[in-house]
């Protein structure tokens, strides 16, 4: 089963690669938007935004250069729940 998820870029408003929203504020459709408004999704969101500001402030870089293996990384070992990746791809 495949489990929704949200990308990366909808995190990161337009023309400012150094920022990151979360909740009702990342970009979507309105079939989504409906979803996002959730406290659920919204405290994920929330926590997916987190760790990619303090990974991109570590690192010394914009958002985007962070690697999405590293997110996943730190969300599972976080006890996120996030869709697994896939085949062949390793945390």
């Amino acid at each position: 089963m495949r489990r929704p998820c949200d990308p990366r870029d909808a995190m990161v408003p337009a023309g400012n690669p150094y920022a990151v929203v979360a909740g009702r504020c990342v970009g979507s459709d309105q079939a989504a938007n409906s979803a996002l408004r959730v406290q659920a999704t919204a405290m994920a969101t929330g926590q997916a935004a987190g760790a990619l500001a303090a990974m991109a402030a570590d690192r010394k870089t914009d958002i985007t250069g962070v690697p999405m293996t590293d997110l996943h990384r730190v969300l599972v070992h976080s006890g996120a729940i996030v869709p697994t990746l896939p085949a062949g791809v390793r945390v």
